[in-house]
């Protein structure tokens, strides 16, 4: 079974702190409580589902093996990440009542898998998912992965679901955590986490932006980032696409094709 990678935020959800989320029907989102360390106040956040989510998800968990992966920080992250799945998994009708309900996401990545990059912002590095991560020197080792969201004051440096761009993940302080100490965190994510598969051939990420996959371009498929548009269908326009991925023996085989003459090369 081949491996589908999903963004989180604009991609499957959007979220907003409390005092912002009065540009929203608040009755089509439901206020979680993220609490980002054991020191600081919870924050409350308005989630709301992209148009047909539950439906999508329902369908392509039958199709791959789920995997989330997001530049956001794991206590913003799995919050939102378990309200979704309960959601999906409740709608399931063929689940048995009988039997333990599995998890929608096989594995969840979050900001310290990927990788800082100078100019660009977080990349999602989905070598992790191989075991084998990208080296600092593929990018002339100006690459670092966040791993220290909080301020020393306690405060987040950037929001905890910021996008890929430059602009929004270097936060305040603009300089990303010690090149020693980044390789150090990752090493320890990576002993704890059992590899997702073994061929990238069979890996597809989804996500609003094409920064996020960058390493991997021939893996993406890119869809508009949502915000708030109710007729929004482009998660359902996938599912053809999606579906037909799961029959080809190497999916960068179809998807390279939209990089034009790269697909031809050796």
């Amino acid at each position: 079974m081949k491996t589908l990678v999903l963004d989180l935020d604009e991609t499957l959800i959007h979220s907003l702190s409390r005092h912002n989320s009065s540009i929203l029907t608040k009755n089509k989102g439901v206020t979680l409580e993220i609490k980002v360390n054991n020191n600081s106040l919870p924050t409350l956040y308005r989630i709301y589902k992209r148009p047909y989510v539950d439906e999508f998800l329902n369908i392509v968990k039958h199709w791959f093996n789920l995997v989330c992966f997001t530049a956001s920080i794991k206590e913003y992250a799995d919050p939102v990440l378990d309200y979704l799945e309960a959601e999906v998994l409740s709608k399931d009708k063929t689940a048995n009542s009988r039997t333990p309900r599995k998890k929608l996401f096989s594995q969840r990545f979050y900001r310290n898998a990927c990788l800082f990059v100078d100019g660009k912002g977080y990349v999602k590095d989905l070598g992790v998912l191989v075991g084998q991560p990208v080296s600092r020197d593929v990018t002339g080792g100006s690459v670092s992965p966040d791993l220290a969201p909080l301020s020393s004051s306690g405060t987040l440096v950037n929001s905890p679901s910021s996008s890929s761009s430059s602009s929004s993940n270097t936060g305040s302080t603009g300089t990303p955590p010690s090149s020693d100490r980044c390789e150090r965190s990752r090493s320890r994510s990576r002993s704890k986490t059992r590899n997702v598969t073994n061929d990238l051939s069979k890996v597809i990420i989804v996500d609003n932006s094409p920064v996020s996959y960058s390493f991997h371009k021939e893996n993406g498929i890119m869809v508009e980032g949502w915000i708030n548009d109710p007729d929004d269908m482009e998660l359902m326009n996938l599912l053809p696409l999606l579906n037909s991925l799961r029959f080809t023996s190497d999916v960068r085989n179809v998807l390279s094709l939209k990089i034009g003459q790269s697909a031809f090369r050796e």
